[in-house]
């Protein structure tokens, strides 16, 4: 009975040495799995990231040369107006110097053009006011526009971003 006692014992202690050999491979095994997906989330968070980055600095490159293009159609019109304003004071004073070279031939012919030319240069004016007033509506729309589709890229980035870490964190749950 001892004999068979001491085999049964020997038998159990050879089970216990193999079960703790087993018991430590896996738990490396476990590590390098745990380590691996690490390592792997990571990349893939980084690589999230850059391509969030990107698409933000392509969203402010295109925002940025939608403004720049913006701009440079207001100045136009500003530029165009003040033409028109320099055309319209040249025009009047052409029109009252005209004035006094005919003071001689009458008062009255010389007061309606100079009427004519306070008119003509109150719609100058009126038209370079509506014009510069369309070009900061229009720039006004861009702008929102623009951080409306930033706004949007921004939220996109993030909602794949939140399920890429969504996803990674399912992997690592997953291999535990």
């Amino acid at each position: 009975m001892e004999i068979f006692l001491a085999v049964v014992s020997g038998v159990v202690a050879v089970f216990s040495v193999v079960l703790a050999i087993w018991s430590i491979l896996l738990t490396k095994k476990t590590d390098r799995l745990i380590q691996t997906e690490d390592e792997r989330a990571k990349r893939l968070i980084e690589e999230g990231n850059q391509r969030t980055q990107k698409m933000i600095d392509e969203g402010r490159q295109w925002f940025a040369e939608l403004i720049a293009a913006e701009n440079q159609r207001t100045q136009k019109m500003i530029d165009e107006g003040r033409r028109m304003f320099a055309e319209g004071n040249q025009r009047i004073q052409e029109m009252i110097e005209e004035g006094r070279r005919r003071l001689a031939e009458g008062d009255q012919r010389i007061q309606e053009m100079i009427e004519e030319g306070r008119r003509r240069l109150a719609e100058g004016d009126q038209r370079i006011q509506e014009m510069i007033e369309e070009g900061r509506r229009k720039l006004a729309e861009l702008i929102a526009a623009g951080n409306q589709r930033t706004q949007e890229l921004i939220e996109e980035m993030n909602r794949q971003t939140q399920e890429t870490l969504r996803h990674i964190a399912d992997l690592i749950v997953a291999h535990r």
